[in-house]
């Protein structure tokens, strides 16, 4: 009888799994919702529930994670987020709901920054005013992001920063001037090139 107790049970907890009651992420546990976006640092993560956070991080390496689908070439696929890094609020406030991303800077064709497609990333960031990282994951060998946990037909995704842009080289978060960082978080789920509402998430990010 006890033990057909401990199967009943163990089979209950396998389907609460499979209907994702369960946590979706061992690495951020509080990572359920996919419309949000979640800065995570020093094993606390910080929801990002608005349009618009201010969030203050220390200055030590930290994460991004965001949900999408696995990237595809199928007409419906792709499924690529952009992630925009910029030192100043004036390009900051040009990424906005509405607006064609060719009519951004940061968000255009030709704007997309060189990364590997063989070995993923090496947890660095470029901050500037005419680019953006692009976010992918196809499988281990073609990614520019981790997978740390799934939901359904989404994967939850991991952008690791450890070392930013400062010209002519990277360096540790720790060693660089910079105060303050803004970052959009743009994902164009329905494809029609407009930065449209629910797809983008913006975050001024202050290093103490």
């Amino acid at each position: 009888m006890k033990l057909s107790r401990i199967y009943q049970g163990i089979c209950f907890v396998l389907v609460c799994c499979s209907l994702n009651s369960c946590a979706v992420s061992k690495v951020n546990p509080d990572a359920k919702d996919i419309d949000q976006v979640y800065f995570f640092q020093n094993g606390i993560s910080h929801i990002i529930k608005d349009d618009f956070t201010e969030l203050r991080l220390k200055r030590e390496p930290f994460a991004i994670q965001f949900f999408n689908k696995a990237f595809s070439k199928e007409p419906d696929g792709y499924n690529i987020s952009r992630l925009v890094a910029v030192p100043n609020q004036e390009e900051f406030d040009k990424i906005t709901i509405g607006v064609e991303t060719k009519k951004t800077v940061n968000l255009e064709k030709w704007s997309a920054l060189a990364v590997s497609t063989k070995t993923g990333y090496a947890k660095q960031l470029f901050i500037n005013d005419y680019g953006h990282h692009i976010l992918y994951y196809t499988n281990e060998e073609e990614r520019t992001v981790d997978v740390i946990g799934r939901k359904g037909d989404y994967l939850l995704f991991q952008f690791e920063v450890a070392l930013i842009f400062d010209k002519p080289d990277f360096m540790p978060i720790a060693d660089s001037d910079l105060d303050t960082i803004f970052f959009a978080v743009f994902s164009d789920f329905n494809k029609n090139k407009i930065i449209d509402s629910g797809e983008l998430t913006k975050v001024k990010l202050n290093l103490e």
